[in-house]
C-alpha cells in the first residue's frame, strides 16, 4: 500500500509539473499565485523610483514605465497618472511613497489571504489525488473490482470528475474570499478606489482645487472604471448598496464629498482628512478580507459533502458489492 501511495504523490507532482506553465482551470489548483509575484515586481519597482528620486539621480524613461506593466488596473492608472504628474510639474515623490505603502499593503495582504487559503488548496489537491488512488488500491486488496476491470474503472472515471469539480469549486471559493467575495468582473474595484484616491490626492498636492481635483479623478477612471464611477458619481447613493465592498466605497464617497464641500466653505485644505479617508477606506476593505477568509473552511464544506463524500462511498460501495457479488457466484454451485 505504501509502495503505490509513493508512486501516486509522486505523478501528481509530475503532474504539477508537466501543467506549470499551462492556462487551464486545472493548473490554478497547482502552480503559484502569479498576482503575488506581479504585485512584489510592481513594489520593487515603485521602490526604485522612490529611492532614485530621494537620492537626487534622474531616472529613465523605462524606469517610469516597466514596474507597471501586466497588473490590472495598475498598469492602467499609474504611468499616465505619473507622466501627468511630471508633466505638469506636481511633486512626484510624496505620491510614489504611499503608493508605495498601499502596494506593499497589498502584498502582505495578498500572502496572508494564500496562507490562510492553504488549507482549502491542501483540500484541492486532496480531492485530485484521493479517487484515483482508491481506483487504484481496491483492485490490489478485493478480487471483486478486479474481476470487473471495465466496470470499476468507468466508476472511477465518474467518481475522478467529481472530485475534480470539488476540487474546481473549492478553488474558486478560496480564490473569491482571496478577493474580498467580489464576483469577477469587480475584482480590481478595491485596487482601483486606493489608486483613485491617491490621484485624487496627487490632484490636490499640485494646487488643483478640491471639486475640480474630484471630477478630473472620476473622469480619468475610463471605460475599465464604470463601475467605481457609478459608486463614486454624483447620481451614486451612498449607504445603498447590497455588497459590503460597495457600501465601504459608497460611505468613503460621502465622506471626502463632504470633506470638499467644509474645504471650500472655509478654504481650509482637506489633503490631511482625505488621505486619513483613505486609510480608514483600506484598512476596511482588509477587514472585509478577513472576514471572507474566516467563512471559507464552512463553505468548502459544501463541495466535499455533496461531490467528494458521494463518490468515495459510491467507489467504496461498488467494491464491495463487485467482491459480494464474485462470492456469491462462486458459491452458488456448491450451495
Amino acid at each position: 500500500m505504501l509502495l503505490w501511495f509513493s508512486a501516486a504523490v509522486f505523478a501528481l507532482l509530475a503532474f504539477r509539473d508537466l501543467i506549470q506553465g499551462a492556462r487551464s482551470p486545472v493548473s490554478r489548483l497547482l502552480r503559484r499565485d502569479p498576482e503575488i509575484r506581479a504585485l512584489q515586481a510592481l513594489f520593487e519597482g515603485t521602490e526604485r523610483l522612490r529611492v532614485q528620486l530621494e537620492c537626487g539621480s534622474l531616472p529613465g524613461e523605462s524606469d517610469w514605465q516597466e514596474p507597471f506593466r501586466g497588473l490590472s488596473p495598475w498598469q492602467e492608472i499609474l504611468p499616465e497618472l505619473l507622466a501627468r504628474m511630471r508633466a505638469s510639474g506636481m511633486p512626484v515623490l510624496p505620491t510614489l511613497r504611499r503608493l508605495s505603502t498601499l502596494i506593499r499593503d497589498q502584498l502582505e495582504g495578498r500572502r496572508k489571504a494564500r496562507l490562510k487559503t492553504a488549507q482549502a488548496k491542501f483540500q484541492s489537491l486532496f480531492c485530485l489525488a484521493l479517487l484515483p488512488l482508491l481506483g487504484i488500491l481496491l483492485p490490489q486488496l478485493l478480487a471483486g473490482p478486479a474481476e470487473n476491470s471495465r466496470l470499476w474503472w468507468g466508476a472511477v472515471a465518474i467518481a475522478t470528475t467529481l472530485g475534480l469539480f470539488a476540487a474546481l469549486w473549492i478553488e474558486a471559493l478560496a480564490t473569491a474570499a482571496a478577493r474580498y467575495g467580489l464576483p469577477e468582473p469587480e475584482h480590481g474595484l478595491p485596487a482601483r478606489a486606493a489608486l483613485g484616491l491617491e490621484h485624487f490626492l496627487a490632484l490636490l498636492r499640485g494646487g488643483t482645487p478640491p471639486d475640480l481635483a474630484w471630477k478630473r479623478m472620476l473622469e480619468s477612471l475610463g471605460e475599465a472604471g464604470s463601475r467605481l464611477r457609478a459608486l463614486w458619481g454624483p447620481l451614486s447613493r451612498p449607504g445603498s448598496q447590497a455588497q459590503p465592498i460597495p457600501e465601504i466605497l459608497s460611505r468613503t464617497s460621502l465622506a471626502v464629498h463632504e470633506a470638499i464641500r467644509a474645504s471650500l466653505f472655509e478654504g481650509r485644505p482637506c489633503g490631511e482628512r482625505i488621505e486619513i479617508l483613505a486609510d480608514e477606506m483600506r484598512k476596511e476593505i482588509e477587514a472585509q478580507r478577513e472576514r471572507e477568509l474566516e467563512l471559507l473552511a464552512s463553505r468548502s464544506l459544501q463541495p466535499l459533502f455533496l461531490c467528494l463524500a458521494p463518490a468515495i462511498l459510491g467507489l467504496l460501495g461498488l467494491g464491495l458489492a463487485l467482491e459480494a457479488g464474485l462470492a456469491f457466484s462462486e458459491l452458488g454451485p456448491g450451495g
